[in-house]
């Protein structure tokens, strides 16, 4: 699948990524972490105990108090963030416009990272999971969808080497059997934050009542006949939006952000709309 990167390139000026972190204002790092570090950035003082710096007792405390008083700064980390492609054979379906809107959110995100000066892994997860660093473009615009597992499968079952503290962004269409909270759970551990992004086609979205058809399961080549009735299609909405909403609930509860983009979208679309509302990007 040969992608057109070229609109993420015309975009990425107009927008930042939205990050869970505040920026940083010292000389050694871009971002703060939550934790304890020797960054200028002031926290918060406690009672020293040995094996604290000296350098960081607070003299003018120690003479108000007459206790050894240490003061904590934030830490200082340069950001990672890891950007998880779905790159099963199920989006590559229907003309291949949810992997085509998938690479290309991916391209562009990473292209805001790297203007934050994080550092950046593209992972695409098949039939396994392989890390894309250098030559990003050419190699997500060359990205195959030929994946037979489904991305929990691999997620819960052979999971990347996440670097701990990084931001995980997901984008997949995420129709395939699992328990979001699992899910997220697997994705969040160690995390510092991330989004889950779903992308869907016009069928997928809202099917429409079709007679007899002959359905394949692209991943594991499974034939099935069926009748898509009317009443067919409204549980599959009903079962659609409970995922849907089992999927925002698992986000809410991480307190990341989940964005549902059209497949057939243009990137300026999908970015301006759902991803700016969901807060995965920022006007810049």
């Amino acid at each position: 699948m040969n992608i057109d990167l070229a609109p993420c390139l015309a975009l990425a000026p107009r927008y930042r990524l939205g990050l869970p972190a505040h920026p940083f204002r010292g000389l050694s790092g871009d971002f703060l972490s939550r934790g304890v570090g020797s960054s200028v950035e002031f926290q918060d003082f406690r009672a020293y105990v040995p094996g604290d710096d000296p350098r960081h007792i607070d003299w003018a405390a120690v003479a108000r108090t007459d206790r050894l008083i240490v003061r904590l700064h934030r830490a200082e980390v340069r950001l990672s963030v890891e950007i998880i492609l779905d790159a099963s054979r199920s989006m590559a379906v229907e003309g291949g416009e949810k992997g085509r809107l998938a690479v290309q959110g991916a391209f562009l995100l990473s292209l805001l990272a790297r203007r934050a000066a994080a550092r950046v892994t593209v992972w695409a997860a098949g039939d396994g999971t392989v890390p894309l660093r250098e030559d990003l473009e050419a190699r997500l615009a060359e990205v195959g969808f030929e994946g037979r597992a489904p991305l929990a499968e691999i997620l819960l079952r052979n999971p990347p080497r996440l670097e701990p503290g990084s931001l995980r962004i997901v984008l997949s269409d995420f129709l395939f059997p699992h328990d979001p909270l699992r899910l997220q759970a697997a994705v969040g551990h160690g995390a510092g934050g991330g989004a889950m992004v779903q992308i869907l086609s016009p069928s997928e979205r809202d099917p429409r009542p079709s007679g007899h058809v002959r359905l394949l399961d692209v991943e594991t080549g499974e034939e099935r006949q069926m009748v898509i009735s009317g009443e067919t299609a409204r549980r599959y909405r009903e079962r659609l939006g409970a995922l849907q909403e089992g999927l925002a609930a698992s986000c809410r509860a991480a307190h990341v952000p989940f964005a549902l983009l059209p497949a057939e979208s243009p990137i300026e679309e999908a970015c301006r709309g759902p991803l700016l509302r969901a807060g995965v990007v920022e006007p810049f």
